[in-house]
């Protein structure tokens, strides 16, 4: 049995060095790569449509994380104030398109305007629609992205 001579072992713990440091990047690579493509999705930009009656909100697919806490309350029916809500409903909504007029709007005070006159007009009848077609499925699609990004941080 040959024995090796210290130039060899230095050589090989050199070696196992760099593929490590090789597989660890690699790994890391991999990771941000994932991170990203979920980030990329949560961009603002990044909208989806919902019909109530002959208007179509755009509204982004995201919430804002300053709202996150906000939706909690709303969606437990718990909201400090009505102001929480439509604050809530005016950060995620891009624009109000109504359908019998064909103009669309996106200006804050007309889109602040409609939901608090929408939940004003309509009340439970209102929350359950925006729940059910707007909020749910946002929070939804939060928490989906929110468990795939704490999976990566551990």
């Amino acid at each position: 049995m040959s024995s090796l001579s210290d130039d060899e072992i230095e050589q090989h713990k050199q070696k196992l060095k760099q593929d490590t440091e090789k597989a660890r990047q690699k790994e890391q690579e991999k990771r941000q790569s994932l991170l990203d493509s979920v980030e990329q999705d949560s961009q603002i930009g990044n909208t989806n449509t919902v019909q109530f009656g002959e208007i179509e909100i755009r509204h982004k697919a995201f919430i804002p994380g300053e709202q996150l806490q906000k939706i909690q309350s709303v969606n437990r029916g718990n909201a400090e104030t009505d102001d929480d809500e439509i604050e809530l409903l005016c950060s995620i909504t891009e624009s109000l398109h109504d359908q019998q007029t064909n103009e669309t709007h996106s200006d804050a005070e007309t889109i602040k305007g409609f939901w608090r006159t929408f939940i004003s007009q309509y009340g439970t009848d209102a929350y359950s629609l925006i729940m059910d077609r707007l909020l749910s499925p946002l929070i939804e699609e939060t928490e989906e992205k929110m468990d795939a990004i704490n999976s990566f941080q551990g």
